[in-house]
């Protein structure tokens, strides 16, 4: 039994009973099966067959604005793609940091499919040349526009890792890294506004970190970790850009914090993780939808963008510690030992598994060499790690063991 009250409300009406007794004692049917009742002022009454056009009517609507929606989208979707490859097949400096993010993904995607160097190594040149600029612009904007630079330039990054364009990925690496060293002066920043700045880009770089992991694009771990710092004569030199940011955010205290000005656990993964969020082409490919996240929040287990970071979180710190002679913590630092042993274990047991991983990512070290790493690093993750409360960062072959 169905009761349509006003335009658009349908809802069962318990008044109307199949059948009841009358005073004198005799059994009268009210409702039969098939029965429709609507609403009619303050009465229920049977409906007519004339009345279901303006019945069906705001639910014929709602199916319409629903379709139109629906159609407005893939027309969107379809201009915008159209406007993407537009940069891609103009001039080969019609592609630039400047256009909206998925327009400028669109023509990255174009360009690496087309194997169209020219506009790449453009871009890889516009990138650092305007970074730069932005760095020393004393405008209250600078600094907004050159993050909307960054977000562009680990895009592309994202969409070479994932294209397997390896061109692309030296580019814009080679760009940032140009970005980074541009606020230097030897191995220090100039200023605590560069230091800030150079976080950010190895916040990202973290995040592109953890797409090749997530993907299993293992040739990008080396080349994203090892760009050296401080190789000037007189520079105290650190084999990776990561554990140099780490360290100068830490002496400039400019590393972000939360809402209440306390310093967050794992800042350099949090920062990547928010990144990620913004940034697309960095979970191009996680199913939507990708849950918020924000600096200083309580992490979700589950998380695979966050495993993913912990994950590549490790294999920096073990690429740097091997690829620099084995000299301690200067040249690696934990910042996974801030969140639980279980996001990093599947990779733990990959690499004391999986040859092809090794081969690919520590192509110059022996196996001893890796597993006495590996107890260096998680040794300091149970070290930092009990300041959080975590101590289980054991060497572990499997993730039962």
């Amino acid at each position: 039994m169905i009761v349509h009250e006003g335009q658009i409300h349908l809802r069962p009406d318990h008044s109307v009973r199949s059948s009841y007794t009358e005073p004198g004692g005799a059994q009268k049917t009210a409702l039969r099966a098939g029965d429709v009742f609507v609403r009619d002022g303050t009465s229920t009454r049977r409906w007519r067959s004339t009345e279901l056009p303006t019945l069906l009517a705001p639910y014929v609507e709602m199916a319409r604005r629903e379709e139109r929606a629906r159609i407005d989208g893939i027309v969107a979707v379809v201009r915008q793609q159209y406007r993407g490859m537009e940069a891609a097949v103009g001039p080969a400096a019609a592609l630039t940091w400047q256009l909206g993010q998925d327009d400028f993904d669109t023509a990255v995607i174009e360009l690496s499919r087309r194997r169209d160097q020219a506009p790449i190594r453009l871009l890889g040149f516009d990138i650092a040349r305007d970074g730069c600029a932005l760095l020393d612009d004393p405008d209250t904007d600078a600094s907004g526009r050159l993050q909307d630079l960054l977000d562009r330039a680990v895009s592309a990054l994202a969409y070479g890792i994932v294209l397997n364009d390896k061109n692309l990925v030296e580019r814009l690496t080679r760009a940032l890294y140009q970005i980074y060293t541009h606020g230097l002066v030897l191995d220090q920043p100039r200023r605590d506004v560069d230091a800030t700045v150079q976080f950010t880009i190895v916040a990202r770089v973290l995040a592109a970190i953890a797409l090749a992991v997530r993907i299993e694009a293992w040739w990008a771990v080396r080349p994203l970790t090892l760009q050296p710092v401080g190789t000037e004569p007189g520079a105290y030199e650190r084999a990776s850009w990561l554990r140099h940011a780490m360290v100068w955010n830490s002496r400039w205290n400019t590393a972000p914090t939360s809402a209440d000005g306390r310093p967050i656990p794992g800042v350099l993964i949090a920062q990547a993780r928010e990144i990620i969020n913004r940034v697309p082409a960095l979970r191009r490919d996680v199913a939507a939808p990708v849950d918020a996240f924000a600096l200083g929040e309580t992490s979700k287990r589950g998380d695979t963008l966050l495993d993913s970071l912990c994950q590549a979180d490790l294999l920096w710190c073990l690429v740097a510690l091997l690829h620099g002679g084995k000299r301690g913590t200067r040249d690696f630092y934990t910042s996974f030992a801030a969140l639980y042993e279980h996001r990093i274990q599947p990779m733990v047991c990959r690499l004391l598994n999986d040859e092809s991983v090794v081969a690919s990512v520590f192509p110059d070290s022996t196996p001893e060499n890796l597993r006495e790493a590996l107890a260096d690093v998680l040794g300091m993750a149970s070290s930092e790690g009990a300041r959080f409360g975590h101590f289980d960062f054991g060497l572990r072959d499997s993730p039962d063991g």
